[in-house]
């Protein structure tokens, strides 16, 4: 699943910040989508479950790993709390 939103922050207005959130982004479509996203400028939260590593993940720019339980909803809440940072 992809999700991308933009986000003003408070702190320039007239700037709206390019954010997606990716699930399974450590194989697959997932990280294929995360590495072009990432270098096109958008910052990516790329999730994963526990038991995943997240170590080609932190070696991509613009890529912030976040493991992830999307069934818990305050889980997900997190990730928006971290974009508006």
């Amino acid at each position: 699943m992809i999700i991308i939103f933009k986000l003003t922050t408070a702190k320039n207005k007239s700037k709206k910040k390019k954010y997606a959130l990716v699930t399974g982004a450590v194989t697959g479509l997932g990280f294929a989508t995360i590495k072009l996203l990432s270098e096109d400028g958008w910052t990516v939260f790329g999730t994963k479950m526990a038991s995943q590593s997240d170590e080609e993940l932190k070696k991509l720019k613009n890529v912030i790993p976040y493991t992830i339980d999307i069934t818990d909803q305050d889980s997900v809440d997190e990730i928006y709390k971290k974009a508006e940072a």
